[in-house]
């Protein structure tokens, strides 16, 4: 067999093969993910789009209160304070300014590191007082 009928035949498997699930495949949450840290005012940007309406995030790492729910699929999900998890809820507002609480707590950004000559201005967000 030639290499380039090898290659063809890898691909026509691999094409069949899309879509289907595996039982050795790393689940999504278990696979290995980029460890770029966001800025302050990254996350704080993302979170004023969302909050504004102009983002929309049901995949949204979030840190919710302790307790039981049930995603869009209907499976049972736990939701723990301590961890950041992906889910695919819907994001509340609450949960969005916790999870930026969180971030930037892990991020080195601490109430104790900022002097309050360093704080930007008050930040407005348009149409919030809608939500």
């Amino acid at each position: 067999m030639t290499q380039s009928n090898r290659r063809n035949i890898d691909r026509e498997i691999s094409r069949q093969n899309e879509g289907m699930v595996r039982k050795n495949d790393t689940p999504p949450r278990l696979q290995r993910r980029s460890t770029k840290v966001a800025k302050k005012e990254e996350i704080m940007g993302v979170l004023t789009d969302i909050l504004r309406g102009e983002r929309q995030e049901y995949h949204v790492k979030a840190v919710h209160k302790k307790g039981v729910y049930y995603d869009n699929e209907g499976r049972k999900c736990q939701r723990d304070d301590e961890v950041m998890e992906s889910c695919e809820c819907p994001a509340k507002i609450s949960d969005l300014w916790r999870t930026a609480e969180l971030l930037c707590r892990l991020a080195g950004y601490t109430e104790e590191n900022e002097k309050l000559e360093d704080l930007p201005p008050t930040v407005i967000i348009d149409g919030a007082e809608e939500l």
